[in-house]
């Protein structure tokens, strides 16, 4: 963790990009902000899997919904727009 703190305190492009996730991941559990910025970064089948993972696990119904949300996005994100709609 010091090495990662020194680093983004030392290289401003790292600090911008460290600012950018934190402020994309506000909401939501540990697990749907990484989901979030796998999603963002452009591994969408990544977060497919970190979702349909996190469903396995028998989450609660609040993050369930989530969950379910953000596989939407993912299908959307993939063109696959029936399967979007039925998440």
């Amino acid at each position: 963790r010091t090495t990662i703190s020194s680093s983004v305190d030392t290289d401003p492009a790292l600090r911008r990009l460290t600012d950018r996730i934190e402020s994309e991941s506000i909401d939501g559990t540990d697990w749907h902000r990484l989901g979030r910025v796998l999603f963002l970064c452009g591994q969408v089948t990544k977060a497919e899997e970190l979702y349909l993972a996190m469903l396995e696990r028998k989450p609660r119904e609040s993050d369930r919904a989530v969950y379910y949300s953000c596989l939407g996005c993912v299908k959307y994100q993939q063109g696959d727009n029936l399967v979007a709609i039925q998440f």
